[in-house]
């Protein structure tokens, strides 16, 4: 996803504003410059407000350039045009952790963090301090409720998935886990095959958020070229 301002169109606008056609050039680079800043601002602005486990790779995925605004990365763009239902599984299956069995069947082990209750990430899955306390002394817990992914139809594709109920909690089999530098994490692991249940790995999809656009339409592209005028000429 991009935003990208012509430059010609600026120096056009310009034209409809009277301005001579000797300071045009420069106008039209100032004004290119501070459309895409005030768009940018209003991108980081929206999304700090209305995005939670998504907004770090949304906000990293975003570039200003001397012409654009550029998004990178698949996430990031998921999140601004919306993508519909997909099988996990087709991904896992290309991973480069996979183990292929001599039926020619395959299968892999999927990480999925796990917080502790004091920490900051609240659109992460959390640890209660009972099973937190539990975990760090090495006992059995109750790991809560199985849960059950309702059915659904996606509505970019129209096809329906029926509901699905999982195999364990999420937050059964939690492991500690140091990395190199010694820093602690926590984690339960899942094991995805070609025999799992076709139902098991489907996520619903994202929403199209269109912050791009929403960001645009916030700009006072009149008022920006006024002031730009008044404080050059």
């Amino acid at each position: 996803m991009e935003i990208k301002i012509n430059i010609q169109e600026t120096r056009n606008l310009l034209k409809d504003f009277n301005v001579p056609y000797s300071y045009r050039r420069e106008l039209s680079n100032m004004i290119r410059t501070r459309l895409l800043h005030e768009t940018h601002k209003n991108i980081v602005t929206i999304a700090n407000s209305e995005l939670n486990s998504s907004r770090s790779q949304y906000l990293n995925g975003l570039s200003i350039l001397p012409n654009k605004i550029v998004l990178s990365g698949w996430l990031a763009n998921a999140v601004e045009d919306g993508v519909g239902a997909i099988d996990l599984k087709a991904g896992f299956m290309r991973a480069s952790n996979v183990r292929y069995k001599k039926d020619g069947g395959w299968y892999t082990t999927i990480p999925f963090r796990i917080f502790t209750p004091n920490s900051s990430n609240n659109n992460h899955t959390q640890m209660t301090w009972r099973i937190y306390r539990a975990v760090m002394a090495g006992k059995k817990y109750d790991a809560g409720q199985v849960k059950t992914r309702p059915s659904f139809t996606d509505s970019l594709t129209n096809v329906s998935y029926s509901s699905y109920t999982h195999k364990s909690p999420i937050l059964q089999g939690i492991k500690k886990t140091e990395n190199s530098s010694g820093r602690s994490s926590y984690r339960t692991f899942r094991r995805v095959s070609d025999k799992s249940d076709p139902m098991s790995w489907i996520h619903k999809g994202i929403n199209a958020h269109r912050i791009f656009d929403r960001a645009w339409e916030k700009v006072d592209i009149t008022d920006i070229i006024k002031s730009t005028i008044n404080q050059y000429l």
